[in-house]
């Protein structure tokens, strides 16, 4: 039985992220309010509301196990609040801070471990597995024929249920859940494996021109290639100007593993990195696009209207320019 003190919705992105997309804040003694602007992709008015972010990316128990003890249930809900979330606020400063050129591995490590405990969190892949779920229960009671006495089905979680004894929305209901704390547990041991093999990667932080901007959404991280491949590049914006890179080692310099690469984009550069960003937050969105109103708004339409391969040859034209002058000075980036 879930306890009255238990917090019932948990977030996917957390409010330590949220809150510097902010458009807005209401100071407040002992807690203050962050508010951001914020396009519902499945929202019946196509609008830009202003959200507080207590109350968005956030899904009721969604990092509950109900089979747990009580001191259990809310493990994996706990281990992000108390530890991953709590350092990044000490992270975000730094990394903003563009007199800090160097970084310890303690704190580098958190780093790279909120970013990927952060793809792996968010609800796309586990609302997949529930729909999955959920469709083998109705095609299992279309299949069961009480005349022949086929009444049960064992589901690809282990459960057995039993058509005559149980309504098809209880079924549902349990199996339904059961996925979602399967996967979830899944996930988070994936997110463990990759941080592991990519905890001592490369950290970049990037400064997009004046003239661009970076909208987030509620599936911030993305990659360059397969997000599993130890040689792909991770990216997440941090706020509206910032975009963070993780660079895997393998594929670039080696750099002093302390090091942080700092630079402000050229106009060039930083239309080509602001517009994959914008359009991989705007595709890759489950529901909510995060940000200025006005730059959803220009993101939106943008999005819309552009030949992205276009965009994608600019990229990779301005990627070979950087090889070669990588190669004139003396570095072999194997890109």
């Amino acid at each position: 039985m879930k306890k009255s003190c238990e917090p019932i919705g948990h977030h996917t992105v957390p409010r330590c992220y949220l809150k510097h997309f902010n458009t807005k804040i209401i100071y407040k003694r002992g807690k203050d309010k962050y508010f951001v602007d914020a396009y519902d992709k499945k929202g019946e008015k196509k609008e830009c509301y202003l959200r507080d972010i207590d109350g968005i990316c956030k899904i009721n128990e969604f990092y509950t196990f109900s089979k747990l003890p009580d001191d259990e249930r809310l493990c994996l809900e706990k281990l992000f609040s108390t530890s991953i979330e709590r350092d990044y606020g000490f992270i975000y400063p730094f990394l903003i801070n563009g007199k800090h050129k160097q970084v310890s591995n303690n704190l580098k490590e958190s780093l790279i471990s909120f970013v990927i405990t952060q793809f792996f969190r968010t609800s796309v892949l586990t609302n997949v597995f529930v729909t999955i779920a959920e469709d083998i229960v109705k095609t299992g009671r279309r299949l069961s024929n009480p005349e022949t006495g086929i009444n049960k089905i064992q589901t690809f979680n282990g459960n057995n249920f039993d058509y005559s004894k149980q309504s098809i929305d209880e079924i549902i209901k349990e199996e339904k859940n059961s996925a979602k704390e399967n996967i979830n547990i899944v996930k988070f041991q994936m997110a463990l494996d990759l941080f592991k093999l990519r905890k001592k990667d490369i950290v970049s932080i990037s400064k997009v021109h004046p003239s661009h901007f970076l909208i987030t959404s509620d599936t911030p991280v993305f990659s360059t290639g397969m997000f599993l491949d130890i040689n792909t590049i991770i990216k997440m914006p941090i706020n509206h100007e910032y975009l963070l890179s993780i660079l895997p080692r393998t594929k670039f310099p080696p750099f002093n593993p302390k090091e942080i690469i700092r630079f402000d984009m050229d106009e060039q550069f930083s239309y080509i990195e602001s517009t994959l960003n914008n359009s991989n937050q705007i595709s890759n969105s489950e529901r909510f696009i995060i940000g200025k109103e006005e730059n959803i708004k220009e993101a939106l339409l943008h999005h819309s209207q552009s030949d992205f391969n276009d965009i994608n040859m600019k990229a990779k034209k301005f990627t070979e320019d950087m090889v070669l002058l990588g190669k004139d000075l003396g570095y072999d980036l194997g890109l």
